[in-house]
C-alpha cells in the first residue's frame, strides 16, 4: 500500500508539471500570430489546458487525500471559499445589471483557482529537496530552453513587432511586457534553483535571460526587476566588494555604449510617451492612456457600498474589454486596469484590497521566517517586493506568470519547511 501511495504520487505530480508546461506553451499561438507564421487561435487552447490543469490537481489532492493542512490555514481556506462564492455571486448581479456575458467571471475565477490550487497541490506534493529537482528538470529547464529557441530565432529572423511606435520583441507569449514578466521571473528562479551550484550553466542562463529581459523593452519589468537587483545589492553588500567595482567599470561603459546606439530606438519610444521638446505628454501616450483608464474604472465606484465590496469578481477584467456582448467600451477600452491594487479595489472593494495587504503582510513575515534556516529564501522576498513594484502599472496577479511563481515560491518554501521539520527527508 504505501509503495502503490508514492507511485501515484509520482504520477500525479510529474503528470501536473507537465500539464502546466503544456499550459505554458498554449500562449506560443500569440507569438507565432504576431510575427505572421500562422493564423491560429490561443484563447481556446489556454482554458482548455487551463482547466485540465486545474481538475489534475482536483484529482490527485481529492484521491490521494494527502492534504497536510493546519487547522488555522483550514480556517482561511474556508473563508477564503467564502468571500470567493460572494463576489461571484456579486459579479453576476453586476454583470446581468450590464447586460454582460458571463464568461469574464468564469475565466478569471479559474486564473484564480489555478493559483489557489497550485499552492495547495505543491505545498502537499513536494515531500523532499529531490521533488524540487523534478520540477527544476521536468519543467523549468524545458519551458526555459523552448523560450529560449523561440525568442532568439525571432531576434535572428527580425521579428519584431511595432508597439507604440516602437519595434519591439514579441516573443512566445504576445505582449513584450508578458514575455519581461516570464524572464524576469526565470532569472529569480535560476537564481534561488542554482545559486548553490554556480559553474558556467548557470551564468550562461543568466546572461541568455538578461538579454531577453532587455530585447522586450518592458520598461516596468525592466524597472522591477532592477528593484529586485537593488534588494539584492543591499543584502549582499556588494558596495563593499573590489569586484562590484571592478564589474562596474565595465557596465557603466557597455550600457553608455548601447543607449548611444540605440538612441534612435529611445528617442522613438520617448517621442511616443510625450513631446521630446515640450514635455507635454501626447494624447496616445500610453501614460496618458493608464490615466484615463484608471479614472474610467474609478467612475465605477459611484456608491459608498461599491468602494466597500466592489463589483464582484471578473469585472475589471471584461467591463471595458471588447468582445464581451454589454461590455462598456463605449465609455472607454481597456484589458484590465493596468494597476494591480486598482483592479483589486474595482473587484473587491476596499475590503477585499485590505485583505490583499494582510496576505502580503503574512506572506513576508513567513518567508522572513524560513530565511533563518536557508538564506536563498531571500532572493524569493525580494522577487516578490518588485512584483508589488510591478503592480502599480501592470496586472500581474491573474497571470501565468503568477502561477509559476507561486509554483516555486510554495515547493522551495516546503523544502525549507522540511529541513527544519522532518531533516531527514529533506
Amino acid at each position: 500500500m504505501r509503495s502503490y501511495s508514492y507511485t501515484a504520487n509520482a504520477f500525479f505530480f510529474t503528470t501536473a508539471l507537465w500539464v502546466l508546461l503544456i499550459r505554458v506553451f498554449t500562449e506560443l499561438p500569440r507569438s507565432i500570430t504576431a510575427v505572421g507564421w500562422a493564423n491560429m487561435p490561443d484563447n481556446d487552447y489556454n482554458r482548455i489546458v487551463s482547466g485540465l490543469f486545474i481538475l489534475m490537481m482536483m484529482v490527485g489532492i481529492v484521491f490521494l487525500r494527502r492534504l497536510q493542512v493546519r487547522f488555522a490555514l483550514q480556517q482561511v481556506l474556508m473563508f477564503g471559499a467564502a468571500v470567493l462564492f460572494f463576489y461571484t455571486v456579486l459579479a453576476v448581479y453586476t454583470f446581468g445589471q450590464l447586460g454582460m456575458s458571463y464568461t469574464g467571471i468564469g475565466v478569471v475565477i479559474m486564473r484564480y483557482l489555478m493559483e489557489i490550487l497550485v499552492a495547495v497541490f505543491f505545498w502537499n506534493f513536494v515531500r523532499s529537496a529531490r521533488d524540487l529537482g523534478k520540477i527544476r528538470s521536468i519543467f523549468f529547464m524545458p519551458a526555459l530552453l523552448i523560450i529560449f529557441l523561440i525568442s532568439y530565432l525571432q531576434i535572428a529572423t527580425s521579428s519584431f513587432e511595432d508597439v507604440q511606435g516602437v519595434e519591439r520583441l514579441i516573443g512566445p507569449f504576445g505582449n513584450p511586457n508578458v514575455l519581461a514578466a516570464f524572464m524576469h521571473f526565470f532569472i529569480v528562479a535560476t537564481i534561488v534553483l542554482y545559486i548553490n551550484e554556480k559553474g558556467i550553466k548557470f551564468w550562461i542562463l543568466l546572461v541568455a535571460q538578461y538579454i531577453l529581459l532587455f530585447y522586450t523593452g518592458s520598461m516596468t519589468m525592466i524597472l522591477s526587476h532592477l528593484v529586485f537587483l537593488f534588494f539584492v545589492g543591499v543584502a549582499n553588500r556588494w558596495y563593499k566588494s573590489k569586484l562590484f567595482y571592478y564589474a562596474a567599470v565595465v557596465i557603466i561603459p557597455s550600457v553608455i555604449a548601447v543607449i548611444i546606439a540605440q538612441a534612435d530606438a529611445i528617442l522613438a519610444r520617448l517621442a511616443v510617451l510625450f513631446n521630446t521638446e515640450t514635455f507635454e505628454l501626447h494624447s496616445g501616450s500610453s501614460i496618458v492612456w493608464r490615466m484615463d483608464a484608471w479614472a474610467s474604472y474609478l467612475s465605477l465606484l459611484d456608491t459608498p457600498l461599491k468602494w466597500l465590496f466592489g463589483l464582484g469578481i471578473g469585472t475589471q477584467r471584461a467591463v471595458f474589454l471588447t468582445g464581451y456582448p454589454g461590455s462598456l467600451t463605449h465609455i472607454f477600452e481597456a484589458p484590465g486596469t493596468h494597476n494591480d491594487y486598482l483592479g483589486v479595489l474595482v473587484d473587491f472593494g476596499l475590503f477585499g484590497l485590505l485583505l490583499f495587504f494582510i496576505g502580503i503582510r503574512a506572506l513576508l513575515r513567513y518567508l522572513k521566517s524560513l530565511e533563518r534556516i536557508n538564506p536563498t529564501i531571500r532572493y524569493l522576498r525580494y522577487f516578490l517586493f518588485s512584483l508589488l513594484f510591478a503592480m502599480l502599472s501592470e496586472n500581474i496577479l491573474d497571470q501565468l506568470s503568477m502561477s509559476l511563481s507561486i509554483l516555486v515560491l510554495v515547493s522551495f518554501c516546503k523544502t525549507v519547511y522540511l529541513q527544519k521539520h522532518e531533516p531527514g527527508l529533506a
